[in-house]
């Protein structure tokens, strides 16, 4: 079901369902989506982007939000954020590398996106801005 959040153990190579409440002053809870990403930076857990699914699979609405997770807690929050934020996407690529969250390409509105933006987690509020490579 769109919306699950499980939890596996390598301990004891079992899944565990998780069922993470709101916190903060947005008291919000990311929408049930498809095609978003969930990366570790520096133990913190983010969500970003996706869509609702939809018949085709890119779905009839793309999101463009960031989630936070407390994976202690299991609280969700949505964390300030500046600077050049990328447009609503699903199926992109993310990665972590430091105190950085990387988002590349994906499908948006107008289809196939080939954009490149940076988080940096190490800052508050938290800074998005776009790299400019010669290769994307």
């Amino acid at each position: 079901t769109l919306g699950d959040l499980y939890e596996f153990d390598l301990r004891s190579l079992g899944w565990t369902s998780l069922t993470p409440s709101a916190s903060g002053f947005s008291a919000l809870t990311p929408s049930a989506r498809v095609g978003s990403s969930l990366t570790t930076v520096n133990g913190s857990v983010f969500l970003f982007g996706g869509s609702d699914g939809g018949a085709s699979g890119n779905g009839t609405k793309l999101y463009g939000d960031l989630f936070l997770l407390d994976h202690r807690l299991l609280t969700w929050s949505s964390p300030s954020t500046t600077g050049t934020f990328p447009s609503a996407r699903t199926q992109h690529s993310a990665a972590a590398a430091g105190s950085r969250l990387f988002i590349y390409g994906g499908s948006g509105a107008g289809g196939a996106l080939e954009d490149f933006f940076s988080l940096d987690t190490s800052v508050t509020p938290l800074l998005w801005f776009q790299v400019k490579c010669r290769a994307c």
